[in-house]
């Protein structure tokens, strides 16, 4: 006779195996989860774990692409080197960024070098009319 209470689910003979294989660690060959990224047994990195896609760390790359424009291309990247969509958007944007702060970095740093040299030259010919060279 059957004991469930009537209408209660019967258990599935069907299910679904986990997804977590099995691996094994290539320095202590323990056996770990598929998904680690470091052995539970000796810390031995398995493999590196994903970028952070959150807005701090977005706010993070964004600002060393802006304020330091060589160096947001290595973070950039790194981030369109990912698998996550959101990923290689992030680093299209911060190698974007970096070329646009890169001209602009550029473009001021010419104007700067040019008006200082202008006075430098225009100091110089002053004292040259003074000194009657």
């Amino acid at each position: 006779m059957d004991t469930q209470p009537q209408g209660a689910a019967t258990p599935s003979t069907n299910t679904i195996p986990p997804t977590n294989t099995k691996a094994t660690c290539p320095k202590c060959k323990s056996e770990i989860d598929s998904t680690s990224y470091f052995c539970p047994h000796c810390g031995n990195k398995i493999k590196d774990p994903p970028l952070s896609t959150d807005l701090a760390h977005q706010i993070v790359v964004y600002a060393t692409c802006i304020f330091l424009p060589p160096f947001g291309l290595l973070p950039g990247v790194r981030y369109i080197l990912q698998k996550d969509p959101l990923a290689k958007k992030i680093g299209i944007a911060a190698i974007v960024l970096t070329i646009i702060a890169t001209i602009v970095t550029t473009v001021i740093s010419i104007q700067v070098f040019d008006a200082a040299s202008k006075a430098f030259n225009s100091q110089l010919q002053d004292y040259q009319n003074i000194g009657g060279f």
